[in-house]
């Protein structure tokens, strides 16, 4: 899974709330313009592409794709909230 940023400030931009990869596609509807031979964007079609998952979404999110990062990663608990230090006997943590 990749993560591409193009800035070390904080980015905000569209992310998968599964991967977190902002690596996101929209698909939508154009007109041109004939005059100015520019593209004018009438639709932004729903349910975007994520390009990690291979797959669509059911939506975006916006904000920072670090914060998916932390986020996650204390979701599967690799950043421990608080120590706990166990029981000898096999019983439950005592918390600290």
């Amino acid at each position: 899974m990749s993560h591409k940023t193009t800035s070390k400030a904080a980015l905000h931009t569209y992310y998968c709330p599964d991967c977190g990869c902002d690596e996101i596609y929209f698909d939508g509807q154009v007109q041109l313009d004939p005059e100015t031979q520019t593209w004018i964007l009438l639709e932004v079609h729903s349910q975007p592409w994520c390009r990690d998952c291979e797959d669509t979404i059911y939506e975006a999110k916006f904000g920072d794709p670090a914060e998916f990062q932390s986020t996650n990663a204390q979701e599967e608990g690799h950043e421990p909230e608080e120590e706990q230090a166990t029981d000898p006997e096999g019983g439950a943590p005592d918390r600290i």
